[in-house]
């Protein structure tokens, strides 16, 4: 009986051993690969929000604000991917311009708004700009539009082209490409 108590003590300290070996193996050899993988899972962080709302105040006063249904963030490239875009644009606590667009992106870095899609941005005044493509990025910057561009100051002036710079406040602007005028006279009727 002692012989055989010797035997199973032996190999009960021999199989120990060897998962011993087995568990600090196995750690040398995936230090690197969890070392990776925590690395890489901190760096590409992705966030998806249902009823987005941003907004950026300067001076204790609302400068913009962007709705989205839908917005995608990651870190990695600090961009928000919107989707169902509304938004206002504020100048003295009153709006002075909405936009809606299907798609969209916000640059979280340089504040660039992108509007893809059936993007339509509307001025106070009624004044309008549609376009595939509209991009603004802060008040000193022009709004830059591409694609079937229709812009409209009511019972003046509709124009058609490619592309199109107005300042912010519409006060002036370029359009080109395929240009297409129409002009009205009193009470809104064609010339």
């Amino acid at each position: 009986m002692k012989k055989r108590n010797i035997l199973y003590i032996t190999l009960a300290f021999v199989v120990t051993i060897g998962l011993i070996w087995a568990f600090i193996a196995g750690r040398m050899i995936t230090k690197n690969f969890r070392k990776d993988i925590l690395s890489n899972a901190m760096e590409k962080q992705e966030v998806i929000v249902h009823g987005l709302i941003v907004t950026e105040t300067k001076d204790n006063s609302k400068y913009w604000e962007i709705y989205a249904d839908e917005g995608h963030y990651n870190n990695k490239d600090k961009v928000v991917l919107l989707t169902n875009v509304m938004g206002n644009f504020y100048r003295d606590g009153n709006v002075i311009m909405s936009f809606k667009s299907d798609q969209g992106t916000l640059t979280e870095e340089t504040q660039k708004v992108v509007l893809y899609k059936n993007s339509l941005i509307v001025y106070k005044n009624g004044e309008y700009i549609k376009s595939d493509r509209i991009t603004w990025q802060g008040k000193e910057a022009d709004i830059t539009a591409q694609g079937n561009i229709v812009m409209e100051k009511k019972d003046q002036i509709k124009l058609y082209g490619n592309k199109a710079s107005l300042t912010p406040d519409w006060s002036d602007f370029k359009i080109t490409g395929n240009v297409r005028t129409e002009l009205f006279g009193g009470e809104g009727k064609k010339l």
